[in-house]
């Protein structure tokens, strides 16, 4: 079957909205991943034969600001509000236009949209109205661009963490250049 670009289009309008908006999610869930996998890290290099379970308590039924609050204190790594902020201080950080100075309310939004994307029929609830300006029981819709700028945003916050438990642990950091990393 032979089909024009136009003829997709009309047979699928929403396509393109799912589609960004299931990229959003799986962005997203990258990042959760990787503190997961840098906590379970940090418990077995502290000898502690419970990592899995451990990091489960540390991050389950958080907000991201009590997550990183409590991944601070549990290992003595340097991860408060500030500390975010400054990193984050040249990169302008907005959604739906609202802008934030707070990289950690930043990522909160986001959370919050993928938790609605995923559990709720990508329909924005009142809380989240509230906090965006999106109206209660639309349709989340991103524009085409937010996976990527949202993939530069986390994997900057993503940096953060990793220098933090770098430094911390002795690990060796490696920066990879995108194109390399096919193959690994």
């Amino acid at each position: 079957v032979e089909s024009t670009y136009f003829t997709l289009k009309n047979m699928y309008p929403k396509a393109m909205v799912q589609l960004t908006n299931q990229a959003v999610t799986m962005i997203y869930g990258n990042l959760e991943a990787y503190i997961v996998d840098i906590a379970i890290d940090s418990f077995q290099a502290l000898n502690n034969h419970s990592a899995q379970q451990e990091t489960l308590r540390l991050l389950a039924i958080k907000g991201w600001e009590g997550k990183i609050d409590s991944i601070g204190q549990k290992f003595n790594v340097k991860l408060g509000k500030k500390y975010f902020i400054e990193m984050f201080k040249d990169i302008p950080l907005e959604f739906q236009g609202k802008s934030y100075s707070n990289p950690i309310k930043f990522l909160q939004v986001i959370a919050d949209i993928r938790h609605l994307i995923v559990h709720s029929a990508a329909r924005v609830d009142d809380r989240v109205a509230k906090e965006t300006g999106l109206k209660s029981g639309e349709e989340i819709s991103f524009p085409l661009e937010l996976p990527f700028d949202l993939h530069f945003f986390l994997v900057t916050f993503s940096d953060v963490f990793d220098k933090a438990f770098s430094e911390k642990f002795g690990w060796t950091r490696q920066s990879v250049q995108p194109e390399n990393l096919v193959g690994i």
